[in-house]
């Protein structure tokens, strides 16, 4: 073999199964080997490669849900490849194929941008003498589109008759059988602190240290329906903002009904960046943005 590089290209497209897998199919043009007799050096010819292959595509620290992955990727990838293998101008040069369809592995690192663009660097080895290396650009689109309906029925909840002030306890207990009155005050107002994981509806440790008191309020309270409304700051599209507010409500919700609350009692809403508290000119204000409001369906009773 006197030449064993070439320029190469390839084209794929697949789709985001979870948050760490991938599906893909490809074809690839590997370019052309240059084939020499050695004992009749002016004797050659040339072997162009190409492949179709199916891969699965796995990805490390991905904490973002499929269809908006976010920022630094490594990634492995596993499939099944047919390589063709063309002989062209071959005088006295012995050739043979032994294999056309085998397995085929490779990796490399994909960087992603809020825009849903990506860079990809990787090496694909499809057998002992075939393998590409390259860069690509890719775009991923779709992603999550539906919305949750907006509440617009009220919750018949009668305004409880003033009791004394209950005596300090250090810790609510949930499961008393007479439980504590509710301070509607709290149920008012926002729970400063949920936060998630960047890009993400992934709820952090200490978001759901806070959702503790939301359940604690609800369970004291079985009469209480709530909005749950997710915001985000004007960092990235407003479509995308809205996409990930809406899977931010729908998070916290879903956490609430894993700990014991009414899915009936819950109404997950998102509104990306359109109501933001303060500017999102500095890094404070978009901090303050990008938070989580309950409010209560009865307003009537935070008066």
């Amino acid at each position: 073999m006197t030449e064993e590089n070439d320029t190469g290209w390839k084209v794929f497209a697949g789709i985001d199964f979870s948050k760490h897998w991938t599906g893909e199919v490809l074809y690839s043009d590997l370019g052309e080997a240059e084939l020499t007799n050695q004992s009749i050096p002016n004797q050659k010819g040339t072997v162009a490669y190409d492949v179709f292959a199916l891969t699965s595509q796995f990805y490390f620290n991905q904490k973002t849900d499929p269809g908006f992955r976010h920022g630094l990727q490594p990634y492995l990838r596993l499939g099944v490849a047919r390589l063709s293998a063309e002989k062209n101008n071959f005088i006295n040069v012995g050739v043979r194929q032994d294999n056309d369809v085998q397995m085929y592995y490779g990796g490399g690192i994909e960087y992603s941008w809020d825009n849903r663009w990506a860079l990809r660097a990787g090496i694909d080895v499809y057998d002992t003498d075939a393998a590409y290396a390259g860069i690509s650009l890719l775009k991923r689109f779709g992603g999550r589109k539906s919305k949750p309906k907006r509440v617009v029925e009220v919750a018949q909840v009668s305004k409880p008759a003033p009791v004394p002030e209950p005596a300090p306890v250090s810790e609510p207990v949930i499961d008393d059988p007479k439980p504590l009155a509710i301070v509607y005050s709290d149920a008012c107002t926002q729970f400063e602190g949920v936060n998630f994981w960047h890009a993400s509806a992934d709820l952090t440790d200490e978001a759901r240290q806070i959702l503790k008191r939301v359940i604690e309020i609800l369970i004291q309270n079985p009469g209480l329906r709530i909005e749950i409304q997710a915001h985000t700051d004007s960092k990235g599209t407003a479509e995308v903002n809205q996409a990930l507010s809406d899977e931010r409500a729908a998070s916290v919700k879903n956490y609430l009904m894993e700990n014991g609350i009414n899915g009936d009692r819950l109404f997950a809403i998102g509104y990306g960046e359109t109501r933001p508290k303060v500017q999102n000119d500095t890094v404070v204000g978009r901090a303050q943005n990008r938070r989580v409001e309950f409010r209560l369906t009865d307003q009537s009773l935070c008066e």
